[in-house]
């Protein structure tokens, strides 16, 4: 089965995220930054997310979460431009940005199993895991040569739902919105594999 068609918001959602990325690129380009570093930076400042989370210091959780994902997202653009890409580059990229992911909902985790709020604990956990499943199956679907990009909630837009609702200290409605989007995404890509 085929991937469904990219809807025109994802498409100009790239687009413009190409155009915002040109300048920036080129500027590293000229530096001796490699994308294997620009994916070690951002991965780790993601992560760094969790400990603010932990704390339930929610907008600051958002900055850094936010703040290494952007920097992760140079890393890919970066490489092309350079014509530096690699498949070792492509396994740390997808490696780290697990890192930064589990490490913020694991700080949630530990946020409202503290704050005994054992059900949104729960929540984070089941977020965490069905982040990971999406991945899973999107490697699994290419392994087989079925693309799985133009889904509900893929990683970028997990991010941003995750990085904007805590940056608006609304960390429970960002899990929520996660949790049924990312679950749907779930559903329809085990529904393609079949």
């Amino acid at each position: 089965m085929n991937e469904p068609a990219e809807t025109s918001l994802r498409i100009r959602l790239r687009t413009w995220s190409e155009w915002l990325c040109a300048r920036p690129v080129a500027f590293l380009a000229e530096t001796s930054v490699t994308p294997n570093a620009l994916t070690l930076a951002g991965g780790l400042l993601a992560a760094c997310s969790a400990w603010p989370a932990a704390l339930g210091l929610h907008v600051w959780a958002g900055v850094l979460f936010l703040g290494g994902s952007l920097l992760d997202a140079l890393d890919g653009p970066l490489a092309r431009y350079a014509e530096t890409e690699s498949r070792f580059g492509a396994v740390l990229d997808a490696f780290m940005d697990r890192v930064g992911e589990g490490a913020l909902l694991i700080g949630l985790c530990i946020h409202f199993a503290a704050a005994s709020r054992p059900l949104w604990a729960g929540i984070a956990a089941l977020v965490l895991l069905v982040s990971l499943l999406t991945s899973y199956l999107r490697a699994w679907g290419e392994r087989f040569g079925i693309a799985m990009r133009a889904d509900w909630l893929t990683r970028p837009e997990r991010v941003l739902v995750l990085g904007i609702g805590l940056m608006l200290d609304m960390p429970e409605a960002a899990l929520v919105i996660v949790l049924l989007l990312a679950t749907f995404t779930v559903a329809m890509r085990l529904w393609r594999l079949r």
